[in-house]
C-alpha cells in the first residue's frame, strides 16, 4: 500500500458542528482538538513521519474575537496537557506561520513545546497557526533578498521557508464539505494529492484517516509525467 510520507489537514467544520447542535461555536473548536488528538494518534500508530494541522489562518483572526481567543487558549493546552504524549511518543512539534502575530502567551507555550521535543525524530507534528500561503511565501522572499544569487532553481527556495526541513506533504485533506485550499501551503502543494470529505471534523476519528489513505493509495502520482497504461 501506498503511504504518504506527509500528510497535511485543513481541520474545517468546528463552528458549523456546534451550529448544528445550537452550541457555542467555541464548544465546537474543543471537539475538533479531540478529533486532531485522534488524528495525531492514528498517524502516528501508521508510522506517518509528517503530520501538518492546519489551526488557524490570517484571515481566521477577523473573526469573533472570543472565538479566536478560544481557539489560541486551547493551542496553550498543548504545553499543558500534550507535552508529556508528545514526549513519550517521540513527536516533535514545530509552528508553522507568522509568529508576530501569535499573541505572546501563546507563543511562548508553544516555542516551550519546540524547545523541549526539538529532538524527537519519530514523528514530526507541524501546527498551522496564523498561517497563510501567500505570506509565507512573502516573509521567505524577505529573507531571501540578500541572497537572491543562490536562488536558481525553485527548490532553491524552500531553505527560507518556515520550517525547510519538512518535505512537501504527499496529502492534503479537507474535511467539512469545502473544495478548496484556502490559501494552506500554496508553494509546497504543487503535487500534493487533495482530498475532500463533508465529514465535519470533530466528528473524525481514525477510521477516517484510514479511508483517506485508502484513496491515495489507489492514485498514480505522475510528477508531470505520462500515465503508466501498462504494456500489450
Amino acid at each position: 500500500m501506498q503511504t504518504p510520507k506527509h500528510i497535511a489537514i485543513i481541520m474545517d467544520g468546528n463552528g458549523r458542528w456546534a451550529s448544528k447542535r445550537g452550541l457555542p461555536r467555541s464548544l465546537g473548536h474543543i471537539e475538533g482538538e479531540k478529533a486532531a488528538e485522534r488524528i495525531i494518534e492514528r498517524a502516528h500508530s501508521l508510522n506517518i513521519p509528517y503530520l501538518t494541522l492546519y489551526a488557524l489562518s490570517i484571515d481566521n483572526l477577523k473573526r469573533d474575537k472570543e472565538e479566536v481567543d478560544g481557539i489560541f487558549n486551547l493551542l496553550i493546552s498543548i504545553e499543558t496537557a500534550y507535552l508529556e504524549k508528545l514526549q513519550k511518543n517521540n513527536i516533535r512539534l514545530l509552528i508553522l506561520g507568522n509568529r508576530d502575530l501569535i499573541p505572546r502567551n501563546t507563543l511562548f507555550s508553544l516555542e516551550r513545546v519546540e524547545r523541549e521535543t526539538r529532538l524527537n525524530r519519530q514523528m514530526t507534528l507541524q501546527i498551522a497557526i496564523c498561517y497563510d500561503g501567500q505570506d509565507e511565501i512573502l516573509r521567505a522572499l524577505k529573507k531571501a533578498e540578500n541572497h537572491l544569487d543562490e536562488i536558481q532553481r525553485p527548490s532553491d527556495i524552500a531553505k527560507f521557508f518556515d520550517n525547510p526541513d519538512v518535505p512537501a506533504p504527499d496529502l492534503i485533506i479537507r474535511s467539512g464539505g469545502e473544495k478548496r485550499l484556502s490559501g494552506f501551503m500554496l508553494f509546497h502543494s504543487c503535487y500534493s494529492e487533495l482530498a475532500f470529505y463533508d465529514k465535519l471534523w470533530p466528528d473524525w476519528n481514525g477510521e477516517m484517516l484510514d479511508l483517506a489513505l485508502d484513496d491515495y493509495s489507489t492514485r498514480e502520482r505522475k510528477f508531470g509525467k505520462a500515465a503508466n497504461v501498462g504494456n500489450n
